[in-house]
């Protein structure tokens, strides 16, 4: 699956223009999903960036290389100056439905290498 990474500087006072909640439902790893894009910082890259947009559901890997608490990615976003961030975008690693278990998005990289 493609991971996209966004690079914005976010002035002093400027917005970051999206929402953000903490954790995914069947994922062992910490995440952010976007849950709305208003403008702001993000909404400046998403017009400059046709094909790379940070959209609603796309989940957020890492922000300035904090992956592990969700709380230590929110706050580097409120933070100002360059931001990055590792997205993947929306519809990437659903659950299969009528799935029970989570196991299969424990390790979302163990796709792309195989063991053996």
């Amino acid at each position: 699956a493609p991971t996209l990474v966004v690079r914005i500087v976010k002035a002093d006072g400027e917005k970051l223009g999206m929402v953000c909640t903490a954790g995914v439902r069947g994922w062992c790893r910490p995440a952010l999903v976007v849950s709305r894009v208003s403008g702001g910082a993000v909404g400046a890259w998403n017009t400059q960036n046709p094909g790379s947009e940070v959209l609603p559901k796309a989940v957020i890997l890492s922000v300035n290389g904090e992956s592990t608490s969700s709380a230590g990615m929110l706050e580097a976003l409120r933070g100002s100056g360059e931001i990055q961030m590792e997205v993947r975008p929306p519809g990437w690693g659903r659950l299969p439905k009528g799935s029970a278990t989570s196991e299969a998005l424990c390790e979302p990289e163990a796709e792309a290498s195989p063991v053996g």
